[in-house]
């Protein structure tokens, strides 16, 4: 199993578009990046093809590579591989982070995403997004509104009942 991004949090993002990436989130990035050596930033893979327009998807270079591995493996008819490489290939920048933490979102970047002043960042266990508030409020609505159809004595653990667990 590899790396895993965990929690959420809220940032600033400057007028030149910079942000901080959350520190737990570049130590992630650090271990999943093999050409980061000891003091030097790691880089983020941000896949920008969201075609809603709703979040950037961030990866770890050893994990858009695995994706990128898994998308050759495609035969080259395959109708599976072309939203594939245009989303996860194609709409793909690699950003370094400086020496505070932080990358440069360009107006690009930012401006499908209606990121602007805030950005939310949340983790995906092997991936990360970045969304603007406004649009997450949106995400959690609808999470919430998948738990309240629980019963309320219902552990939420329980939707995971009937997926094997991969390391028994």
């Amino acid at each position: 199993m590899g790396v895993t991004f965990r929690g959420e949090s809220l940032h600033k993002v400057d007028s030149k578009g910079r942000v901080s990436i959350p520190a737990g989130f570049r130590r992630v990035l650090e271990a999943g990046d093999p050409d980061c050596s000891p003091g030097q930033p790691p880089r983020v893979a941000v896949a920008y093809g969201d075609r809603s327009g709703r979040r950037l998807e961030c990866f770890t270079i050893d994990e858009m590579n695995a994706l990128g591995a898994r998308i050759r493996s495609l035969p080259r008819k395959d109708p599976r591989r072309e939203p594939l490489t245009e989303l996860y290939v194609r709409n793909v920048v690699e950003l370094t982070l400086d020496d505070n933490g932080r990358i440069v979102l360009g107006q690009a970047l930012r401006a499908p995403f209606a990121i602007e002043g805030e950005a939310r960042f949340v983790a995906e266990l092997d991936h990360f997004e970045i969304w603007s508030p406004e649009k997450y409020a949106d995400k959690q609505a609808r999470i919430e509104a998948v738990l309240e159809e629980m019963d309320q004595a219902d552990d939420p653990l329980a939707l995971l009942d009937d997926v094997p667990d991969p390391e028994a």
